[in-house]
């Protein structure tokens, strides 16, 4: 009668160990839209059209249903590197850090090139949080005229064509860019400038 009244007793307890871990389970399913949360590698880089920001979503429960383990991002500007649009669905994986596994989701913003603050918006099981980043301008590294030899007439009468490259060794200049192109004589002297010039 004794080894009867023991094996029941562990069976209970079998029992409501497996129904609280279930609990647990569906609670941190249910909370995740709390749980998220948003971090970037960096907050703001050029507005060059190349530069990338790393956005991470972290802090979901290692245990996670596929329906749940969906994250949506959407932005005002810039585009999401993995599919060249202002929007994009990812979902987390296991990683291992600290002694411990935690669930990570990671994708990439592309800058415009266009000085221009971004509003990243991510939601959750329906729950959405922002996160705000900023491309700030890239100025040109150089500066090439063609031709690189010009002649003016003294009265600036005929009509002179020529074209100004402003470029960078990554990515490309930011665009509304104002520069400043003078008209010198052959001994150096700034004779005219062309004004409100703009790329």
């Amino acid at each position: 009668m004794k080894r009867s009244t023991l094996s029941i007793l562990i069976i209970a307890i079998a029992a409501l160990q497996s129904c609280y871990k279930n609990n647990a389970y569906d609670t941190a399913n249910r909370d995740i839209g709390n749980l998220f949360q948003i971090s970037v590698d960096k907050d703001s880089v050029l507005a060059d059209g190349s530069s990338l920001i790393e956005i991470k979503i972290s802090g979901l429960p290692e245990k996670i249903s596929d329906t749940d383990n969906k994250a949506s991002l959407e932005t005002d500007n810039g585009l999401f590197d993995a599919n060249g649009t202002k929007n994009i669905d990812i979902s987390s994986s296991l990683v291992f850090a600290n002694n411990s596994y935690t669930r990570v989701a990671t994708t990439k913003l592309k800058a415009e090139s266009k000085v221009k603050v971004a509003t990243i918006k991510v939601t959750m099981k329906a729950v959405a949080k922002t996160y705000i980043v900023r491309f700030y301008k890239a100025p040109p590294e150089r500066v090439k005229i063609t031709p690189s030899l010009i002649f003016f007439t003294p009265s600036f009468t005929n009509p002179v064509t020529f074209e100004v490259a402003l470029t960078r060794s990554f990515g490309i200049p930011t665009q509304e860019t104002s520069i400043t192109v003078q008209v010198t004589n052959l001994n150096g002297a700034v004779v005219g400038t062309f004004r409100g010039t703009t790329i």
